[in-house]
């Protein structure tokens, strides 16, 4: 008698850590800091499971890696935002065996950086520590072939 058991993957979900930023009042109305997380948590639930219908794909990492910034603008470079510069710590000084996490989600891309090579120095940043990327609202998952 076999086991089938030892053939089959192991599956282990990816951690998420949420990047939550507003530079104004305006901003406040239209996506406030707990619309944003909620859209977010959200997001890694419609991630789904992986094959065996039990292992979620996305879980959040947890509330220390929740990075969340009022009144902080978007045209910032990132290590002059206090969150952002905590997240960036992080990833560094992880180990590379046991990242605390492997996914950045945010709302909307432009809630990462509003100027396009600040944008760039990010995705470059989060490429080279082997970080992926997701938005709430945009076509964007780093994960995926298609992202």
């Amino acid at each position: 008698m076999t086991n089938t058991t030892q053939n089959e993957p192991k599956y282990e979900p990816l951690k998420v850590a949420l990047y939550l930023r507003v530079s104004s009042d305006e901003q406040v109305q239209k996506y406030g800091l707990p619309m944003q997380r909620e859209a977010l948590e959200a997001l890694i639930k419609s991630k789904g499971t992986y094959p065996d219908g039990v292992t979620p794909k996305y879980v959040f990492a947890g509330e220390q890696y929740v990075y969340s910034e009022e009144g902080v603008s978007g045209t910032v470079v990132q290590h002059e935002r206090p969150a952002f510069a905590r997240m960036i710590e992080d990833i560094q000084f992880a180990d590379p065996n046991n990242k605390p996490f492997d996914v950045i989600a945010v709302y909307k891309i432009d809630r990462l950086a509003r100027r396009l090579r600040i944008l760039l120095n990010i995705i470059s940043f989060f490429e080279e520590y082997e970080i992926k990327l997701i938005s709430a609202n945009e076509s964007i998952d780093t994960n995926t072939p298609f992202g």
